[in-house]
């Protein structure tokens, strides 16, 4: 069998620079294994998730954060973490002591940039006044701390008076609103968007029946193209229909559905993107396309730093036309992603756009010089 291989000469930075909050449970990993649990299979665990750009994170609970793994996380590429969840049956004083116990030793491990509060899960409107009170008081003690939700509110606070209790906003892929997120980025906040058990079809999601190229395409092409600050997931391991680790293969006794709907019927793959091995972390086909998806956004990002470079040297007829076909590429073409619910099933056409991204790189680097 003969290869043609072409090595682009690009280096990838670990982690992304798209930041993303997707749960993982250890205690869920830890009840599979039982005795045969160790701080070694932890570590792989651990470093599986970061090997995929991904951050070792939790939205739920409220359990003291590992200071040392975090701060070997960011030393990885880690962007952000949950510092604990605060939901509407949550105490003012608990949540403040919370903060004041746990905020300083991220600060004198120098990784309290990276954290921000996660609160307020897809709640609606008679829920709005206990946002106000506890993400207020989250504010008051720690202004610089993010404040992040999933509530229910598609004006984004302009008419709720949530505005300025909000940093990030987390709608579902459907619900993104890109004029309002410039607006909110403009005010210094944020917009992300998440999916879970929905949205369904035309919408990208990654259950076991959907189409590979759509896990791909939403951590990558659309995240960029719809300029989102990040992707929100609320489980990767949840294995509860599940009481052993794989010990066989090909075909396993492992069940991918993560839970039941009201009709009866199994999500495949919701809330379960990887499995648990005899000895480790087991990938699969969509959590190998999550990762890729993340080195597209990373190829992205880096022309958009090339396009700055190239942009501040003398205005020659070769950098002109650069700029302008990388800018190009940079809106994402219609043919890769047209909308949130309209884009390519075809893998040669992302192959294509994802080589026309690398050889703009390279040139680029050759005109800023």
């Amino acid at each position: 069998l003969e290869l043609h291989i072409r090595v682009w000469d690009i280096d990838l930075p670990d982690g992304s620079h798209l930041r993303n909050a997707f749960t993982y449970n250890e205690a869920s990993t830890r009840r599979l294994y039982k005795g045969k649990w160790t701080k070694e299979l932890a570590r792989r665990y651990h470093d599986f998730i970061l090997d995929h750009r991904l951050n070792i994170d939790g939205l739920y609970g409220k359990e003291e954060r590992d200071v040392e793994l975090l701060r070997h996380g960011a030393s990885r590429g880690m962007n952000a973490f949950n510092l604990f969840y605060v939901g509407k049956g949550a105490d003012v004083g608990v949540v403040k002591s919370l903060l004041q116990k746990r905020m300083p030793p991220l600060k004198e491990a120098g990784i309290d940039h990276l954290a921000y509060i996660y609160g307020f899960d897809e709640v609606n409107d008679e829920t709005f006044p206990k946002i106000k009170e506890l993400f207020g008081a989250v504010h008051s003690l720690y202004p610089h701390l993010p404040r992040m939700t999933t509530a229910y509110d598609n004006t984004f606070g302009r008419t709720t008076g949530l505005r300025d209790y909000i940093d990030i906003w987390v709608p579902l892929v459907p619900e993104y609103n890109m004029l309002e997120a410039q607006r909110l980025r403009a005010e210094g906040k944020e917009m992300w968007w998440y999916i879970c058990v929905g949205p369904r079809h035309p919408y990208p999601n990654w259950f076991v029946e959907s189409p590979a190229i759509e896990a791909r395409l939403l951590m990558g092409a659309m995240s960029y193209k719809y300029r989102v600050g990040g992707v929100l997931y609320f489980m990767t391991n949840g294995w509860l229909l599940n009481n052993h680790p794989i010990t066989s293969g090909p075909y396993t006794d492992w069940f991918p559905g993560a839970g039941k709907s009201r009709e009866g019927v199994y999500a495949n793959g919701d809330g379960s993107l990887f499995c648990a091995g005899p000895e480790g972390p087991v990938t699969t086909i969509r959590y190998e396309n999550i990762r890729d998806g993340l080195e597209d956004y990373e190829y992205m990002f880096i022309l958009a730093e090339t396009v700055k470079a190239v942009s501040a040297r003398p205005a020659t007829i070769q950098r002109a036309v650069f700029l302008q076909q990388a800018r190009e590429l940079l809106t994402v073409p219609d043919e890769v992603v047209e909308s949130s619910s309209r884009h390519t099933g075809d893998p040669y056409e992302l192959y294509r756009f994802r080589d026309q991204v690398a050889e703009a790189i390279l040139k680029g680097r050759q005109l800023a010089q």
